[in-house]
């Protein structure tokens, strides 16, 4: 139950971030610190979670005594989720180490930050998506590790909001992996705001920019990953709507079915990835049963996705990660019968 709770709340917690900094408004609040001092914070957090797997942390500190100009609490943040993220992947016993180094690049001074682990590695196909919300590489082993591939995309974009980088190296399957930041010793402005990464949190929408609160809806959503539908499902009730989750077209079809009986379902919003189908399949045999309307949840959004999401019956397509704003704005838009 205190996983579960815990859980939530940091998925609402990276949601938020994300969603700060799709829209431009997550700020960096400048301070002089040592990178020792965000180091010891991000490890002291995790703890326990090392100590529960019986996990051996290596230090291998060298410049940590360098004072950076940056976000503390956003570069702590980032090592924080390096580590968990570490912390998740490597097998009871395994061995998980951080290194630190100053680099002298050609023209600024860089201090290096290595968390390197004896986990389950990183298929090199996959290297270039681990940073894409809402990816976390095999969907299998998401499912068992838990959550929904937030952190590492917001680290990312962190990192390059102070003018420094995050990249991901592994050897293959079952040969561990490492994550190295790379900062610049002044690389924080306080007007700087952190930007999208470059990929994974691309949005789209036919919603207005603005738009009057939704009125409440019984909405059919359908996710088979049950940390994401977990986070969709808790937005959307706070938001006042009536929420049904299914995690399949079999069982959306069944809910459905069940549901209709005692009083209409308004909207139904479902993923296009489904165990046993696709959303495509599910929206046309809702749309032609029932006259249902429905929101498309993808991580693609090219032309031909779009139109693919309509001609199966779909209202409007949002692309993963959904924004907030961008998805109390298209309920609304649909709610006024637009």
């Amino acid at each position: 139950m205190r996983r579960n709770v815990e859980l939530e709340a940091r998925l609402i917690d990276d949601l938020l971030d994300l969603t700060r900094i799709t829209s431009g408004k997550l700020e960096l609040h400048c301070e002089r610190f040592r990178l020792q001092r965000v180091i010891d914070d991000a490890i002291n957090a995790c703890l326990p979670d090392l100590q529960a797997k019986n996990l051996q942390l290596v230090r291998e500190l060298h410049g940590e005594k360098t004072g950076l100009l940056a976000d503390g609490a956003r570069v702590t943040q980032i090592l924080w989720n390096l580590l968990k993220n570490a912390i998740k992947f490597t097998p009871p016993g395994g061995t998980i180490t951080v290194r630190s180094h100053i680099h002298p690049a050609d023209k600024d001074k860089q201090v290096v930050v290595e968390v390197e682990d004896t986990g389950i590695g990183i298929d090199p196909s996959q290297i270039e998506r681990v940073f894409d919300a809402f990816e976390q590489g095999d969907r299998k082993i998401t499912r068992q590790s838990g959550g929904i591939g937030l952190g590492l995309a917001i680290s990312k974009a962190i990192a390059e909001a102070h003018q420094g980088t995050l990249t991901a190296a592994s050897a293959g399957m079952g040969r561990g992996a490492t994550f190295t930041l790379s900062l610049p010793f002044d690389g924080c402005h306080e007007d700087e705001t952190v930007r999208p990464p470059k990929a994974g949190v691309a949005h789209f929408s036919n919603a207005p920019a603005t738009a009057t609160t939704p009125r409440p809806q019984r909405i059919l959503l359908v996710e088979d990953h049950a940390d994401t539908a977990a986070i969709l499902a808790r937005l959307l009730r706070r938001m006042g709507h009536d929420v049904m989750l299914a995690d399949s077209v079999s069982a959306a079809l069944e809910l459905a079915e069940t549901e209709m009986r005692d009083a209409p379902i308004d909207l139904v919003l479902s993923d296009l990835g489904l165990p046993d189908g696709t959303g495509f399949d599910l929206m046309r045999e809702l749309s032609s049963k029932y006259g249902l309307r429905g929101i498309a949840l993808s991580g693609f959004g090219m032309d031909s996705d779009l139109a693919q999401s309509t001609a199966a019956g779909f209202s409007r397509h949002l692309i993963k990660p959904i924004d907030v704003a961008t998805l109390r704005a298209t309920l609304a838009e649909m709610t006024s019968g637009a």
